[in-house]
């Protein structure tokens, strides 16, 4: 029994040899059964590279590496095929060579540029085979901003070639910093640069996404978003305004200004002097009442007074005397400061000279501080 059951599995031995894996026999370079279905070539084949631009480049050779004749040619930073290398598309991102197996695409390189050794050598040998670029075009952000807060934006992405489209969606967000006393004159697209810098260009709908826009993109700064920014241009309806400036050998001037313009350089530009901070234009020579953000249109003709509003201070240290390193202040002529000294069961008292308690000495007055010099901050306790 034992000898019948040895030689019957000895029959079904040879059969599995000759209906399976008996057939990797006559498969060229097959390891083991499971890639009888798969032969590996090694020998030479030709692939016509056609590229995006109607280029056509032939690559011929054997698939041995370091043999003569080879279809592998190394760059120095990959290996490629023959003269091939992939190209740089402004707009796109290569994705791949393949070649079409009736409706299959079968990819010979990856979208980073490296071959794939695997379908090049399940092609027959001495083959030729039409090869073709895979390209993706690329997405860019582009955001609409609003001027009064530029935060505040409205996404769109494009890819080359697109249509810039002014739709319902952009018309309704830029409508929101629009009204009947102001008018459209265009937009303006705005990015920061590589060096910092503010840059800008002209924005225009019903045009198309091409590569003058796409250039803008490798000029980004890296630590800024992704993405060119793309704001209205508008003028306002003017108001006139007459500014009286309260400041020494300052003249009275009354000028054309937006109804809803900042008015705020017109003091700043006109007083370049280091000691002075500028307060505010009012409506009264008390400065009660701070200038509206909005002029009414009943000034077009007759000018709106404004009297500015400034005061001069002093620059200069004051050690908190807590150990810490002294902190730069502006104090104003009221003997006011910029920044709040005030500590936790204190009452700032005033600034000394000295290191020295509240009891040891009087508060200097403005005209005894020297800009630039460093004073201290001395506390009342607060009684529990």
């Amino acid at each position: 029994m034992g000898k019948f059951v040895s030689t019957a599995l000895t029959i079904l031995f040879f059969i599995w040899i000759i209906n399976g894996c008996g057939s990797c026999l006559g498969c060229d370079g097959c390891n083991g059964c499971s890639d009888c279905s798969d032969p590996v070539y090694t020998g030479t084949i030709t692939l016509n590279i056609h590229t995006w631009d109607d280029e056509t480049i032939v690559a011929k050779g054997n698939r041995e590496s370091g043999k003569k004749n080879c279809i592998y040619n190394s760059t120095g930073d990959y290996t490629t095929y023959g003269n091939y290398k992939p190209d740089t598309r402004i707009g796109y991102q290569f994705n791949g060579l393949y070649y079409l197996d009736g409706s299959r695409m079968i990819y010979l390189m990856d979208y980073e540029g490296y071959i794939d050794y695997y379908n090049l050598t399940r092609i027959k040998d001495k083959s030729t085979i039409e090869v073709y670029e895979s390209w993706n075009k690329k997405s860019y952000t582009v955001y609409y901003a609003l001027n009064s807060n530029q935060e505040y934006t409205l996404s769109y992405g494009y890819s080359i070639e697109n249509a810039i489209l002014y739709d319902m969606s952009i018309e309704s967000f830029f409508n929101q910093e629009l009204n009947d006393r102001k008018t459209v004159t265009g937009y303006t697209a705005y990015y920061i640069d590589v060096n910092n810098q503010l840059k800008e260009f002209a924005w225009k709908f019903e045009g198309t996404f091409n590569e003058t826009i796409i250039k803008h993109y490798d000029d980004i700064l890296y630590t800024q978003p992704d993405a060119i920014f793309v704001k209205q241009n508008f003028v306002s309806d003017t108001v006139k305004v007459e500014f009286n400036y309260n400041y020494p050998n300052k003249q009275t001037k009354t000028i054309t200004v937006g109804y809803d313009e900042d008015l705020n350089k017109y003091f700043t530009d006109e007083i370049n002097d280091s000691t002075i901070e500028f307060l505010g234009w009012y409506l009264d020579a008390n400065f009660t009442t701070k200038v509206p953000a909005e002029i009414s249109k009943e000034f077009e003709s007759t000018p709106l007074k404004l009297f500015a509003k400034y005061s001069e201070y002093k620059t200069i240290y004051i050690d908190l005397q807590d150990g810490t390193t002294p902190v730069a202040a502006r104090i104003y002529t009221d003997g006011t400061l910029s920044i709040s000294i005030e500590k936790e069961g204190k009452i700032f008292y005033g600034l000394s000279s000295q290191p020295t308690s509240p009891t040891n000495f009087s508060k200097l007055a403005y005209s005894a501080i020297i800009n630039g010099q460093t004073y201290y901050a001395t506390y009342i306790n607060l009684s529990k």
